[in-house]
């Protein structure tokens, strides 16, 4: 314990923890589904709208498939502070999703964010 109370250690994770991919039926038919949706030939909308040019497609791909680690190491190719960018990314690859007009555009930095 710290001087002011509190443990030092960071408080798990309500769901699950960051290491482990949720074991529900569910959530493999959403990272199913978003895999299934997100795929395509050549470079993605929101890789070209990055200014930094980070892999959005591929550390997300990596996030459905309960792969943290590898995604983590994937941001952070282009990002030295991915948590910080989570914060003050003006996201502009949201804007510019394939799936914007289908079902809503991916949550990019949102998910940027949890894996930091």
């Amino acid at each position: 314990m710290s001087a002011v109370g509190r443990s030092d250690s960071p408080a798990p994770h309500p769901w699950w923890s960051p290491r482990e991919a949720p074991q529900s039926p569910r959530a493999e038919r959403l990272a199913d589904d978003f895999l299934a949706r997100c795929r395509g030939e050549g470079p993605a909308n929101c890789v070209n709208r990055c200014p930094l040019e980070v892999d959005a497609r591929g550390y997300v791909q990596l996030t459905a498939q309960g792969r943290f680690a590898d995604a983590l190491q994937l941001v952070r190719e282009k990002l030295p502070f991915p948590g910080i960018l989570g914060y003050v990314c003006a996201h502009p690859c949201e804007l510019h999703c394939k799936r914007i007009d289908e079902d809503g555009a991916v949550r990019i930095r949102d998910i940027k964010r949890f894996l930091a």
